[in-house]
C-alpha cells in the first residue's frame, strides 16, 4: 500500500519552528505538550495537502472524461497534459507563448489557431480582462 501523504516535507517547511519545539521539549520542564502539538499540527497540515492532491486529480481525471471525445491534435492534447501536470500555482492559465512553449508548436500563428479551437469546444475560456499579447484563456476543470 503505497502512501498518500507524508508529513516530513511539511516539517521541512518548517524546520525552524521544528528545531525550536524540539529544543524546549529537550531543555525545558520536561512538558512536551507543546511538542506533541506542533507535530498533531504537522500531521494535519499533511493530511489537507493529501486533500488537496486528491481534489486535483479527481478534478483533472474529470476533464479529461468530460473531454474524451474532444477533437485534440497532438500539440493541444500534449499542452493540456502539462499543464495540468504542473504544480505551479497559475498554471490553470495558457497564454499563446506558454502555449507554443508546452505544445512545441512551431510558430504563434498554429498556437493561436489550437487555442482557439480549445475555446470553440468549452476546453478553455479566454479571460475577459486580458486582450491582445496579453490575452490568457484558462483551463475549464
Amino acid at each position: 500500500l503505497a502512501r498518500l501523504w507524508a508529513v516530513s516535507p511539511v516539517i521541512q517547511k518548517r524546520k525552524e519552528e521544528y528545531w525550536t519545539q524540539l529544543e524546549q521539549a529537550q531543555r525545558g520542564d520536561l512538558d512536551i505538550t507543546p511538542w506533541l502539538m506542533f507535530a498533531i499540527s504537522c500531521v494535519t497540515h499533511a493530511y489537507a495537502e493529501a486533500g488537496q492532491c486528491i481534489d486535483r486529480v479527481t478534478q483533472i481525471a474529470w476533464f479529461w472524461v468530460r473531454h474524451r471525445t474532444a477533437d485534440l491534435n497532438q500539440r493541444q492534447r500534449r499542452a493540456l497534459e502539462l499543464a495540468l501536470s504542473s504544480q505551479e500555482l497559475d498554471d490553470g492559465w495558457l497564454t499563446n507563448r506558454r502555449y507554443m512553449k508546452l505544445s512545441q508548436a512551431s510558430n504563434s500563428v498554429t498556437a493561436a489557431r489550437d487555442l482557439a479551437s480549445l475555446e470553440t469546444q468549452g476546453l478553455i475560456r479566454k479571460d475577459p480582462e486580458s486582450k491582445g499579447r496579453s490575452t490568457r484563456y484558462q483551463i475549464l476543470l
